[in-house]
């Protein structure tokens, strides 16, 4: 009786170690290493620690931009935030968009350093601010023509 409760026992180790052993082989690394794509998020890890989207790099990324671009922070009904980010260590771009009532926006481009003292060139994509960066190469900020949809691409190199 003995020897069946520790080869139970053995067996019942040996199963959790091989499956913790697995989830954390899965975790870590990318499906085109495994010659799989499962077409979701590949790995929880690098997604929590490498997208820009991330909640642990979002307001890093987003706290970047405005100080690169002299803005002032976003409006309260900032919706649909969304950034792009590329680059690596040397040079990165970042594009974030957002969509906010037009009367707030107006009033976050007035409170906004880097876009209060120009005049906008305007176009079929609706105003374009470049703005003189501060700590990067080239900031912008373009608002659609209905002035709810915003896009502020700045890079540094």
């Amino acid at each position: 009786m003995r020897i069946i409760d520790l080869l139970f026992n053995l067996a019942a180790t040996l199963g959790l170690l091989l499956s913790g052993g697995l989830l954390f082989y899965y975790l870590l690394l990318p499906p085109d290493f495994l010659q799989f794509n499962p077409g979701l998020v590949s790995s929880p890890v690098q997604w929590l620690f490498g997208d820009d989207n991330s909640p642990l790099n979002k307001p890093r990324v987003i706290e970047t931009v405005l100080l690169w671009g002299r803005l002032a922070p976003l409006p309260h009904s900032a919706r649909h935030l969304r950034i792009d980010g590329t680059g690596q260590l040397f040079d990165k771009t970042y594009i974030v968009t957002f969509e906010a009532d037009p009367s707030e926006v107006q009033q976050w481009l007035t409170a906004s350093p880097g876009t209060s003292q120009q005049s906008p060139t305007v176009a079929e994509g609706g105003k374009h601010y470049q703005i003189r960066p501060r700590d990067a190469a080239y900031a912008a900020v373009t608002v659609d023509p209905g002035g709810g949809a915003v896009r502020i691409k700045t890079f540094w190199r």
